[in-house]
This record gives structure tokens, sequence and C-alpha cells, in this order.
């Protein structure tokens, strides 16, 4: 081999490890976005999980609030009181009469 087919081998090499290096800088910007799309969807997946843990824990007061109210009319209901009725009302009348008629 000669000096010029050298030259031409030489330059041939810079040029393919160039392309070389333009290829792994590529390869390595798209492990970066797929790092990145990985770790987008592990936070969007744990943010979903912690609102609907909220919105049970929501829905669980709420559900418990319900049963108290429900379980304080049954045990009105069941003693004949009633502590928020207006005495000039209708039905403060009527209930008078009832308590009356039982009394009697």
């Amino acid at each position: 081999m000669n000096e010029e087919e050298l030259k031409a081998k030489a330059e041939e090499l810079e040029r393919k490890e160039g392309e070389l290096q333009t290829k792994e800088s590529e390869l390595k910007e798209r492990e970066d976005v797929l790092a990145r799309r990985e770790a987008d969807a592990s936070n969007i997946a744990q943010t979903l999980k912690e609102e609907f843990e909220k919105k049970l824990e929501a829905q669980k007061q709420e559900f418990e609030e319900r049963l108290t109210q429900r379980d304080e009319v049954i045990k009105q209901l069941a003693s004949g009181e009633s502590p928020d009725i207006d005495d000039n009302s209708p039905f403060a009348e009527l209930n008078k009469r009832r308590l009356a008629q039982k009394a009697a």
C-alpha cells in the first residue's frame, strides 16, 4: 500500500468513527427520552393512586357521617323525642297531641 491509499483509508476510518459517534449520541438521547418517559409514567401512576385514595377517604368520611345521622334519627324516632322541632309549627302541635295520646 502506498501513502495515498493509507491516507484514503485513514480518512475513511475517521469518517466512520464520526458516524459511529453520531449514532452513539443519538442512541444515548433515545435512552434518555425513554428513561424520562418511564419516570413520567411512574409519577402519573403515583398521582392517580394518591387522588384515588383521597376520593375514597372522602367517600368513607361522608358515609360515616350519614350513618351517624341515620343512627341519631333512628334513636330519636325510637324514643319519640325530637329536639329540633319548632314549637310554632303544625308538626309540633301534631307531635304534642300524639305524645298526649301516648301518655293517656
